[in-house]
């Protein structure tokens, strides 16, 4: 599933409903890790911010890697050999809420172009320079693309 396509999707704990999706968080060493989902009580955004704030604590935790997925949503994609567009959205596996893709859109590069790319082709994010460095060339990325 796309990750923006779960904005504004109702998050429902066991005693009724929390407030829609606004952001999710993922572990930038570890994508097989299942994701954190945020949301806004339907009473106002104290509790985003009570969430933005406790990612920005995690992150500053020597072990903690969460990062919004939103942040990285618009990052320039640079292949081994050059740029080769920006992220669109993520992909989500609906069982483990691991991410399973990113997807770029190559426009710029690739007339009409998209492509989905694992997360084991990340080798940085240049957080920045707002930048995700793959570790594929640009011809490789042009030559898995479906016809």
């Amino acid at each position: 599933m796309n990750l923006k396509g779960l904005q504004g999707d109702a998050v429902v704990a066991k005693d009724g409903e929390i407030g829609p999706v606004t952001d999710a968080y993922f572990d930038d060493q570890r994508p097989q890790v299942p994701m954190s989902v945020a949301a806004a009580r339907r009473q106002g955004a104290s509790a985003l911010r009570d969430l933005q704030e406790h990612a920005a604590e995690e992150r500053e935790a020597a072990d903690s890697h969460l990062r919004s997925s939103a942040e990285v949503i618009g990052y320039a994609i640079e292949a081994a050999d050059g740029p080769i567009g920006h992220v669109e959205d993520f992909l989500v596996d609906e069982s483990s809420w691991a991410l399973s893709g990113m997807i770029v859109d190559t426009r710029n590069w690739l007339p009409g172009g998209k492509v989905v790319l694992p997360p084991s082709a990340v080798a940085d994010i240049d957080w920045q320079n707002k930048k995700v460095k793959v570790r594929l060339t640009r011809e490789e990325i042009k030559s898995s693309r479906a016809p």
